[in-house]
């Protein structure tokens, strides 16, 4: 009951903690597309489940990658629920984890985060693989079959890797421009993309962007050179390999609804836990990407990447 020990350390360590995994859920958001898939099952096992395809996207790093001990998740085939389950270890170099009990899964079905009584299906942020698509969809409920114009560019090359270039990435900038009338302003990719292309101009010497200082405190490792100025950047490693997004900024809106903040169900912010001396609560966020111009931003898509540089959860 003193205010000293080791006690409070620990307590402030372990919300700290939590507040960190959240910021890393939130991050992870803005690459989604809504739907919330964490990643798609490649094997069955039983209770060991082999993932695939992070964001339910073709070769977009490890299936692991978003998935840590303690999880709770479900599955789903279609819009089938299969079983609730807890996660007890998670072995990245195998993209495989251990589950309990048996989900009663099959190859091609989706997992999602999840707690006691619900699910993330369909429940997540609009991303930017929601947001940055040429699809035939009905995005923010707009009918792109109707409204052709409300679609993103997107250069992509079958499914088939190759080496980002200077006449694909011009390529971009230049097409955004024609159709949007905007150049876009950032551009946000994977780490090994970014050292993929910054090797073109290692015997050039010509890296440019260090001196950038983007709001939030971001700062670009590079920058590149157009017409227009120099567009900075950022490395992200939660976004999906082999993909490079084109982003003008001011065709964005963040509605922070509610900030992070503890939430307050019934007066009471934590509850006792029975029979433990502990207590739980639970943090809550109400927010989501707005796009407001769809065709002022582009992906370029089937680039070589480095697996390796990766982020796990």
């Amino acid at each position: 009951k003193r205010r000293e020990g080791s006690y409070r350390p620990a307590l402030a360590e372990v919300m700290q903690d939590r507040l960190t995994a959240h910021d890393l859920d939130v991050n992870r958001q803005m690459f989604n597309a809504k739907t919330g898939a964490l990643a798609k099952v490649t094997t069955d096992s039983g209770t060991t489940q082999v993932l695939e395809d992070p964001y339910n996207v073709d070769q977009a790093g490890t299936g692991t990658k978003f998935i840590f001990p303690g999880d709770q998740l479900m599955f789903y085939s279609g819009a089938t629920p299969r079983t609730r389950v807890k996660v007890t270890s998670v072995d990245h170099s195998a993209s495989s984890m251990v589950v309990t009990p048996d989900p009663q899964t099959t190859a091609a079905d989706l997992v999602y985060k999840a707690t006691d009584d619900t699910d993330n299906r369909n429940g997540e942020a609009n991303g930017l693989l929601g947001s940055v698509s040429d699809s035939d969809d009905d995005f923010e409920n707009i009918d792109t079959g109707v409204a052709t114009r409300w679609s993103s560019y997107v250069l992509d090359n079958s499914g088939v890797s190759r080496p980002p270039s200077d006449s694909l990435v011009m390529q971009m900038i230049e097409v955004l421009r024609a159709r949007s009338r905007q150049t876009p302003n950032l551009i946000v990719t994977s780490p090994g993309i970014v050292l993929k292309y910054s090797e073109i101009f290692l015997p050039l010497r010509r890296l440019d962007g260090q001196d950038v200082q983007l709001r939030g405190g971001y700062k670009p490792i590079a920058g590149i050179i157009h017409a227009g100025g120099v567009i900075p950047v950022i490395s992200d490693a939660d976004c999906p390999q082999r993909h490079m997004f084109f982003l003008n900024t001011s065709a964005f809106r963040m509605a922070d609804v509610v900030g992070t903040e503890w939430a307050e169900l019934d007066g009471a912010t934590f509850d006792r836990v029975d029979d433990k001396d502990a207590i739980s609560g639970y943090i809550r966020k109400y927010w989501n990407l707005i796009t407001i111009k769809r065709n002022a931003n582009g992906l370029l898509k089937d680039l070589d990447d480095i697996s390796a540089i990766e982020r796990q959860h």
